[in-house]
């Protein structure tokens, strides 16, 4: 067996204005399909997607993608995931309170 592992995340941010006007379900939306649009530009786009959730984003149909619903406790992958953007979240609101 085979196997490649990739390095390669995009971060989507989206901000507290764009939240308040589409809900937080579709902001989040928008920012998993950003995130892939971002990899696609780099040229190192996902051939598979995986979502944790109960649904694709909108933006991704037509792309190979399952959405997996507590998928942090039951995929090595989008745990990993779930990890890098939580310490991208802490970091940059902790950068934000440093005098």
């Amino acid at each position: 067996m085979i196997i490649r592992v990739s390095g390669r995340f995009c971060r989507c941010v989206v901000d507290a204005a764009t939240i308040d006007r589409v809900n937080i379900l579709q902001a989040a939306m928008q920012a998993m399909t950003g995130a892939v649009q971002g990899l696609d530009d780099a040229g190192s786009g996902p051939s598979y997607i995986l979502v944790d959730g109960n649904r694709v984003p909108a933006g991704l149909a037509g792309r190979a993608a399952h959405a997996i619903v507590k998928g942090d406790g039951s995929c090595y992958c989008i745990a990993a995931a779930s990890i890098i953007a939580k310490v991208m979240y802490s970091t940059r609101n902790f950068v934000r309170l440093q005098p």
